[in-house]
């Protein structure tokens, strides 16, 4: 395995309303989509969860405690892997096992690349369900049935009914509401208690908070609630109320809300799909070491494992040695190890074109671990050096990755060659 060492420099502070602008930026750059990568997410639940930033130009770590754990959340920067290991390093230097949390499905690949071995915990009581905007406006198909009866109910029951601006109603009106709301509730958890509070926080000062907010009123009476926060295509909803004693009132809400970010063109459509989002645990974990030694019985066991582990990544690592010998060779644009183990090819192209090559792939389709990321903190002072780690895909996707990455590294050589 491919060994560095780390110098972790992290200055966590607690958060500041000041931080916005800079959140904002960094969150809708490198975020996850999940609700903790938002402003109110951040700042709502700062209190409540101890959240800590440790901020930097085109940097940001945060993490949160919960049940006496620091859950980190993916790092917020170009090169994660590096941030990866950069809280890794740290949570070792506080002698404590290191968490992360949300953690989206997609981002599992990135602790393999950082040379990691992982357990993934899903709790389904912090699920974040993402819909597409156009199907909420619609309420159209099998998935929508319930929350379509529960509207025609709505409908049927109330004819003067209207959606407002938050902006356009009184603040007393709504805090007013709100007020009604948590004692009808009668809810006596303290996270219950605990969003309430900042829920009226955010009310108080929508400005500050950049938030998208509505009301829905029968007869003049505001029946329902509603405050998001807008993030690149999505729409994020962090205070959602209404008065259950009006039939269907929370699917109707939802309905009039998603029809007036559609037809203000505030978010884009999107596929319906539900995000888990997984607390990771790397350190060393007694029990799993337990697994291993009953699963290898002895050193024998463990060889034969690994032989057939290297029985699956040896045509991998062949098929991109092949394509970089036949597409590359004799070009002078690139350089590469042939390993006889291990997880990476280490390729290096001409000095300043590293990271115009992962950028190129992307822009194709395939991602590739950043650049640099064999040097500490990613900083490679030749932009040269790529990591390719052909463990994870397919031998069909892999091969047509490759074409792809070779067609970059010409493509960014000739750039460079013509000047």
């Amino acid at each position: 395995m491919e060994q560095w060492r780390v110098e972790p420099m992290l200055d966590f502070r607690r958060i500041e309303m000041s931080d916005f602008p800079a959140l904002r930026k960094m969150y809708e750059k490198y975020g996850n989509w999940s609700c903790d990568c938002t402003i109110c997410g951040t700042y709502m639940w700062r209190d409540y969860l101890d959240i800590r930033i440790s901020l930097e130009e085109e940097k940001l770590i945060v993490y949160q405690q919960l049940d006496g754990k620091h859950l980190f959340y993916i790092p917020l920067m170009e090169d994660r892997i590096a941030g990866i290991r950069e809280i890794v390093a740290y949570m070792k230097e506080q002698g404590e096992e290191c968490y992360f949390y949300p953690v989206a499905n997609e981002e599992l690949s990135l602790f393999e690349e950082a040379g990691y071995r992982i357990e993934t915990e899903r709790d389904e009581g912090w699920n974040d369900y993402v819909y597409d905007i156009t199907a909420l406006a619609n309420m159209k198909g099998k998935k929508y049935h319930n929350h379509k009866n529960h509207i025609n109910k709505f409908n049927a029951l109330y004819e003067n009914v209207e959606l407002l601006d938050i902006r356009d109603v009184e603040p007393a009106e709504y805090l007013q509401f709100l007020d009604d709301y948590v004692k009808s509730e009668h809810k006596k958890a303290t996270i219950a208690k605990e969003e309430n509070v900042k829920a009226k926080e955010v009310l108080s000062d929508l400005e500050a908070y950049g938030v998208v907010g509505y009301v829905l009123k029968v007869d003049g009476k505001i029946v329902g609630l509603e405050v998001g926060e807008i993030l690149g295509d999505y729409y994020y909803s962090h205070i959602e109320k209404a008065d259950k004693t009006y039939n269907g009132v929370y699917s109707k809400l939802v309905q009039l809300v998603s029809q007036d970010l559609q037809e203000k063109g505030l978010v884009k459509d999107a596929e319906d799909f539900r995000k888990y989002m997984q607390v990771q645990t790397i350190g060393h974990d007694k029990l799993n070491q337990l697994r291993h030694v009953r699963f290898f019985k002895d050193l024998d066991g463990l060889h034969a494992h690994m032989r057939k582990h290297a029985d699956i990544l040896r045509p991998k690592f062949e098929l991109v040695l092949d394509t970089l010998d036949k597409e590359l060779s004799g070009l002078g644009i690139g350089e590469w190890t042939k390993p006889h183990g291990g997880y990476f090819i280490s390729f290096d192209s001409l000095d300043g074109c590293a990271k115009a090559i992962v950028a190129r792939a992307k822009e194709a389709g395939v991602i590739l671990t950043g650049a640099g990321a064999t040097y500490p903190y990613g900083k490679d002072p030749k932009d040269s050096n790529i990591r390719i780690a052909p463990s994870f895909p397919t031998l069909e996707d892999l091969g047509k990755a490759a074409q792809v990455f070779v067609l970059c590294v010409k493509l960014v050589s000739v750039e460079k060659l013509l000047g």
